[in-house]
């Protein structure tokens, strides 16, 4: 009878042992380079515009349908650039601490919390001292 007892214990500490670490909770935020403001400096907004009006009907719908695509193919480069990129977006769309516009801007720069400017050294982080318990660089990367 005792037996059966050490075997619950020992398995009950095992699924324990094997759970996942949590990531730091929502309440702890998220730790931004001291220099994100001129990280987001470097580059500049620029709208592209071009005149369509030479264009026939159909051409102007072939350009929509180009532009469609080409929003696609951003999400796709997206989720392959870090598959965990859709989670931490939601995050940093909602970060409210200091320089909130250059994190946000920064990171959809990025494609994600690592600079690719800077060897993929991260700009983001937690609390915890990681980035949500990524890699020092996206996998993949030395």
């Amino acid at each position: 009878m005792w037996q059966r007892g050490v075997l619950i214990v020992v398995c009950g500490l095992a699924v324990l042992g094997c759970a996942q670490r949590q990531t730091a909770s929502p309440e702890e935020g998220l730790v931004v380079a001291p220099d994100i403001e001129a990280r987001r400096a470097q580059f500049v907004v620029q709208e592209l515009s071009a005149d369509v009006s030479h264009l026939s009907q159909g051409d102007r719908e072939a350009l929509r349908h180009l532009v469609q695509a080409a929003g696609a193919i951003d999400e796709i480069f997206r989720v392959q650039a870090w598959s965990g990129n859709s989670g931490l977006a939601s995050e940093v769309d909602s970060y409210t601490g200091a320089n909130a516009q250059a994190v946000t801007d920064y990171y959809r720069i990025m494609y994600g919390p690592w600079d690719r400017l800077l060897h993929f050294e991260p700009f983001l982080g937690s609390d915890d001292g990681g980035i949500r318990g990524l890699a020092r660089s996206p996998p993949g990367r030395a």
